[in-house]
């Protein structure tokens, strides 16, 4: 696949007073491995009195040349009208995707003309999550535009010296959102980190700073409770079905003002009621760089409660089939079963997963093998280019998936080739649980267009990859982004999917035999 960007510049050239505030230089480390980005200084602007930082759109960018193709960014500036509009274009073999992004002062608003802009300039990470894989040509249903409004959740934009400032966190927010990296900001310096890649040391190192014996300021406590009240409107998927008019009516002030902020956050994550929805690590203010978590599972809401009931019953079969060894369910990496049928257990979809999966059916003799299932049971899913790869083990197919944005309304459906042959000379099933959930529900939704056959119980559902969020004080979250998976007719798949044929015992060889036949 060939990209070309092209960008535009026109320049308008006024003269503008300079807001009352104070600069510094910043230091820019970069930990990420997935993105080869030089490690370098920026200037944020700061209110005067105050803890928030802004940055320059344009410097941001240009700081992020590794993650972004940076040097194809121009901008146009209206002074006049105190706008600044973004225009890039990216060809994908004969088909060209222009789309624009602006910022206006005066109004206090950004707006996009379409999602996919925020998604044609992000590069390849280094880890190929579709290898061995062809891409098809999708089927595209563009979105509407969209305008975020800023004033509500006292958000803002400056133009200082011709160039346009916003807040860090909501220009890392804007910027990043179709990647799993961030530009996380501790009061002293920047890091660029893999979000979804997070551990202990990672923290303690992006957390430390000269704040963490100390409160966060009114000020961080409002932006922190605007932020909510944002992520919520712009980038929760899942509004409608857990019944979410609106940020503001969802989270009070008075939930973030009292107590300790990290905490707090911590409960406002908890109160999505839903298993995407999660809180990673608490802030750089009042850290010890010790517990970077809460252990806290009360006041659990319907859906999570519900997961936790069916995890104990999937638990207690799976203890009365493999045992325990070492304090732990002794599940099998593969066994044969009645003579002709190999099952596999898939516990997580890890990049390796497919490779591992390919020696497995690879060395399995096909003389004495005529059924291969693949054992999703204990799966909550994991990466999704894992799914698409094992699928191209399975079959020779074309293999497609589905999305619907919840916020721009668009639709696509992605599909995708093995490079190799498939081994399909076996017969393949895909079994499930009440625990099946994420990229697994989505391999029994494949499954299900592709015509293998699903026995077990129905899954848990999760239709909505999830998407990462830095709060003003540092704490990070993820949720259900505005990205939906679906079926074929453009259903969300959340709620789960039932199988074809429902066992009783899900590790019964004899219910197992009664399917096959």
């Amino acid at each position: 696949m060939k990209r070309i960007i092209k960008v535009i510049l026109l320049t308008i050239t006024l003269t503008i007073l300079i807001s009352c505030g104070k600069k510094g230089e910043y230091e820019f480390i970069n930990l990420s491995k997935e993105y080869k980005v030089k490690n370098s200084y920026v200037d944020l602007y700061f209110k005067e009195e105050s803890d928030i930082a802004y940055i320059d759109v344009h410097e941001f960018i240009k700081m992020l040349n590794g993650v972004y193709y940076s040097n194809e960014f121009e901008f146009l500036k209206d002074l006049e009208n105190e706008t600044l509009t973004i225009n890039i274009e990216a060809q994908y073999d004969d088909e060209v995707i222009s789309e624009s992004l602006m910022l206006n002062v005066k109004d206090n608003i950004i707006e996009v003309t379409n999602l996919d802009f925020f998604s044609i300039y992000i590069k390849q990470t280094e880890t190929d999550y579709s290898e061995g894989l062809i891409s098809l040509d999708p089927i595209i249903e563009k979105g509407s535009k969209i305008i975020y409004e800023l004033t509500e959740y006292e958000f803002d934009i400056l133009l200082l010296e011709e160039r346009f400032y916003m807040p860090l966190f909501l220009t890392n927010l804007l910027f990043n959102q179709e990647t799993y990296f961030d530009v996380y900001f501790n009061g002293e310096t920047l890091y660029g980190i893999d979000t979804s890649d997070l551990n202990n040391a990672n923290m303690k190192k992006i957390s430390k700073s000269k704040y963490n014996k100390e409160e966060a300021s009114i000020e961080i406590v409002n932006a922190s409770y605007n932020y909510a009240k944002f992520i919520t409107d712009y980038f929760y998927g899942l509004k409608e079905e857990r019944n979410i008019k609106s940020g503001k009516e969802f989270i009070t002030l008075e939930e973030f003002s009292n107590g300790d902020l990290n905490k707090n956050i911590f409960d406002f994550t908890k109160k999505y009621d839903d298993l995407h929805s999660s809180h990673i690590m608490r802030g750089y203010y009042n850290n010890n760089l010790n517990d970077f978590n809460y252990n806290d599972d009360s006041n659990l809401g319907y859906n999570v409660t519900k997961f936790y009931d069916g995890l104990e019953r999937v638990q207690q079969q799976a203890i009365n089939y493999f045992g325990i060894k070492d304090d732990f369910i002794n599940i099998l990496e593969k066994e044969v079963i009645n003579g002709d049928t190999l099952v596999i257990y898939l516990t997580e979809f890890k990049v390796e997963t497919p490779k591992e999966l390919e020696k497995i059916i690879k060395n399995t003799d096909d003389k004495k093998i005529n059924n291969i299932i693949i054992d999703l049971t204990f799966n909550l899913g994991g990466n999704l280019g894992a799914v698409l790869r094992i699928f191209s083990l399975m079959t020779n197919e074309e293999i497609w998936y589905h999305m619907i944005n919840k916020l721009d309304g668009s639709k696509a459906s992605y599909g995708v080739l093995g490079e190799k042959d498939a081994y399909d000379n076996f017969n393949y099933y895909i079994k499930t649980s009440s625990l099946t959930f994420s990229a697994a529900n989505l391999m029994v939704s494949i499954a299900k267009e592709l015509d293998v056959k699903v026995l077990g119980n129905k899954s848990s559902g999760g239709a909505s990859p999830i998407s990462f969020h830095i709060f003003p004080n540092g704490s990070i979250i993820n949720i259900s982004s505005n990205t939906v998976l679906a079926n074929d007719k453009f259903e969300s798949i959340e709620y789960g999917i039932n199988p074809d044929y429902v066992m009783n015992d899900i590790y019964d060889r004899y219910e197992i035999r009664e399917f096959l036949n």
